[in-house]
């Protein structure tokens, strides 16, 4: 199912197609006691606190982290500061200034920025019959029951997905005869799906949320879409009708601006760079 649990999947597998493509060589989830190597511990504090135990008997050289270790900083008893992590990897501008608000310690680590890339189809279909995929994930009826009323005044042909009820082959099929995707989500990280639909060239018409509410901490500069360019799609707020006319003058390209940005090939190459290897 597609799920918030692919997160950290979906980072490794985007950085093993970015290792093939540029000939590098890699182990996945294995490592000899003599390699001494630059280990990245992609997700799982148990994975991360062996990882820290590896580099203090000299078997790791270097040690880097994130995104999927913890929500919040605090977590985990604060191990994203431990003395023997060399770096930390967060998705997104948004997530790096919560984690320096409730931890300010951080700022004295090595953080840096750096989303996964995105695997783009070599082909897609250019004639495509749903006119508007709406991926729902917030479940919020009012909201869904404004967008289908604007939908169905324009009489167009739309399709609802309700997130965690589909496949990922399932998701993909449906961007792949898509016009456009209306993604009703909360805040996101990095936006795994969006990237995915704009890889098959699909603009999305994004809820705009900028409230992170997780336990008792609520973040008020945080975002539905960190990576929404011009040229991928467009925001809304209120007025989803208003957003729909707003197409007729706009001219997107998400898929060419995946290929220049965001493939796994120019995204490993980045962290190839930022890991210093």
């Amino acid at each position: 199912m597609l799920k918030r649990t692919r997160g950290p999947d979906a980072v490794a597998n985007s950085l093993i197609r970015g290792f093939k493509l540029l000939a590098v060589p890699y182990q996945f989830n294995y490592i000899t006691n003599k390699s001494k190597s630059f280990v990245y511990v992609i997700s799982g504090s148990d994975t991360l606190k062996w990882a820290i135990k590896e580099k203090e008997k000299g078997h790791i050289k270097y040690l880097a982290t994130g995104p999927n270790i913890v929500i919040l900083p605090n977590e985990e008893k604060k191990i994203l500061l431990n003395k023997n992590i060399d770096k930390i990897i967060l998705p997104s501008l948004w997530t790096k200034d919560l984690f320096f608000k409730l931890c300010p310690e951080l700022k004295n680590k090595d953080v840096i920025i750096w989303p996964a890339g995105v695997d783009i189809p070599k082909k897609i279909n250019i004639k495509r019959n749903i006119d508007f995929l709406v991926l729902d994930k917030r479940k919020e009826s009012r909201l869904l029951a404004n967008v289908r009323s604007a939908l169905k005044a324009k009489s167009v042909n739309y399709r609802v997905i309700t997130y965690g009820k589909f496949s990922q082959k399932k998701y993909y099929t449906l961007l792949n005869n898509s016009k456009y995707l209306i993604c009703l989500g909360r805040t996101e990280s990095q936006g795994l799906a969006l990237f995915e639909a704009w890889a098959y060239n699909v603009p999305t018409i994004v809820y705009e949320e900028k409230t992170f509410n997780y336990k008792n901490i609520t973040w008020d500069r945080a975002s539905a879409a960190p990576y929404l360019h011009e040229k991928c799609g467009i925001f809304f707020k209120t007025d989803f009708k208003a957003a729909l006319d707003k197409l007729a003058n706009k001219s997107f390209s998400p898929r060419a601006y995946c290929l220049k940005n965001y493939s796994d090939e120019i995204m490993t190459k980045q962290f190839l760079e930022i890991a210093r290897i």
